[in-house]
């Protein structure tokens, strides 16, 4: 029995990161509008730096969105234990940007690019892990 039940877990989480990595490879709407965005504005640090934050403030809703729809679900999930992780989740992506920052200002020696590039390291970041909310409930419905 308990073979069994480790075969269904095994299962459960090849199915799980099948999806989550086929969800990743489609063009989500937020990218779709951001690679417009850059492909219509003036090729320039500030209106790179607009298109990454609309696009960080789209991934940043969508988030909030996808976890405001699991705390529904709590006859599936717990959602306590869903908000200590996303609470965890929050605290590690401050400290990783964090590092990522200090390590950017130096590389770009304080400038404009250095800021593209944290804006656009922190959109990333959250949209993993937006995505990953979305397909965990998808798995749910």
């Amino acid at each position: 029995m308990k073979i069994l039940n480790k075969k269904i877990v095994v299962l459960m989480l090849t199915l799980f990161t099948v999806s989550i990595t086929f969800s990743q490879n489609e063009k989500h709407p937020i990218d779709i509008k951001s690679a417009q965005c850059h492909e219509n504005s003036i090729p320039t640090t500030n209106a790179a730096m607009q298109c990454e934050n609309i696009a960080l403030k789209a991934w940043q809703t969508e988030m909030n969105n996808y976890l405001e729809l699991l705390k529904e679900k709590n006859e599936l999930i717990n959602v306590a234990l869903l908000l200590d992780t996303q609470e965890k989740w929050n605290a590690f992506n401050k400290a990783d940007v964090a590092f990522y920052s200090s390590h950017s200002q130096q590389l770009y020696q304080s400038g404009t690019l250095g800021r593209v590039a944290i804006i656009t390291y922190r959109k990333e970041i959250i949209r993993k892990r937006a995505l990953y909310l979305k397909a965990f409930y998808e798995d749910l419905e």
